[in-house]
């Protein structure tokens, strides 16, 4: 491999390591809004539940 392209693969691959930095978390809540999912679902719900069975008695 010639220098100018070892230097050009280092900062391709930089650059998109940068790039997946700061465009994964907006993909993650692009997808995470456009599933609708039931908000009684996982663990969250099975707390709630659990907080508000002690609360009752």
């Amino acid at each position: 491999m010639t220098n100018s392209f070892s230097s050009t693969l280092f900062s391709a691959i930089r650059l998109a390591l940068v790039a997946s930095i700061f465009l994964g978390p907006v993909a993650g809540l692009a997808v995470y809004k456009s599933d609708p999912r039931p908000a009684s679902k996982g663990a969250g719900f099975v707390l709630l539940m659990s907080l508000q069975r002690g609360a009752l008695g």
